[in-house]
């Protein structure tokens, strides 16, 4: 099954394009013609889709509402929505975390919180990303900035993905032959408190470690231990 969106829809009422549908088994392609129109703009559901033969055949058109979907079919549907959803927002507080790593100024004296600290709070994700990956070494409240996001490492909602995505980050460096980023990506993640998933790391690093200092201190970090034996 094929999708492929018209590029010249305007993007706010209407949705068009051409679906092909493969049999297994099968030779040929059968092309329809898709359509859909919103009845609310905000909800997905309200939509009516449209589906007729490419070769103008009315009398197998069919057209039927978003909320005649079954209950799975639905919960598909939203599954796909916060996967890409998440995914854009993500993008955001990592872009926003760049520049945070360097407006977050060092403190004062008289200081014993971060001056709007709720806002702070809410770019978390961005501003620990940005740090454990060590993208923006030397900022001038870098030291403020570490004890401020290991105070509220353990306790912030963004934590369970950020973790997956971090530990996912540090298997893609070993396998990459790069344990010496992966080394500071693990130690600044223990810094701020964060307990990522070592268990895929351990296995790649163990096939693919080279024997030299840097990846004996990556294997250290990650609680492996090589023995040798020798044939008696």
């Amino acid at each position: 099954l094929d999708f492929t969106v018209d590029p010249k829809h305007d993007g706010r009422n209407v949705l068009s394009g051409t679906m092909d549908i493969m049999w297994r088994l099968q030779a040929g392609v059968e092309r329809y013609i898709w359509s859909t129109k919103h009845a609310f703009d905000a909800d997905p559901f309200g939509e009516t889709y449209c589906v007729q033969p490419a070769d103008g055949s009315q009398s197998a058109a069919s057209c039927s509402p978003t909320t005649n979907l079954p209950w799975k079919k639905k919960q598909a549907l939203a599954q796909t929505w916060i996967t890409q959803a998440e995914e854009i927002l993500w993008r955001e507080k990592m872009d926003l975390g760049r520049v945070g790593a360097f407006m977050f100024l060092p403190w004062q004296n008289y200081q014993y919180a971060q001056t709007s600290e709720e806002l702070w709070t809410s770019m978390y994700s961005g501003l620990i990303w940005n740090y454990v990956l060590g993208e923006e070494l030397g900022a001038e409240g870098e030291e403020d900035l570490t004890n401020f996001l290991a105070q509220r490492s353990g306790m912030h909602p963004s934590q369970v993905v950020l973790t997956r995505r971090l530990s996912e980050e540090a298997r893609t460096m070993v396998m990459e032959d790069r344990p010496a980023a992966a080394l500071m990506l693990l130690k600044r993640a223990n810094k701020v408190g964060l307990n990522l998933n070592l268990w895929a790391i351990q296995n790649a690093a163990w096939e693919l470690a080279g024997g030299n200092p840097i990846w004996e201190e990556l294997e250290e970090n990650l609680g492996l231990v090589r023995t040798c034996m020798s044939a008696q």
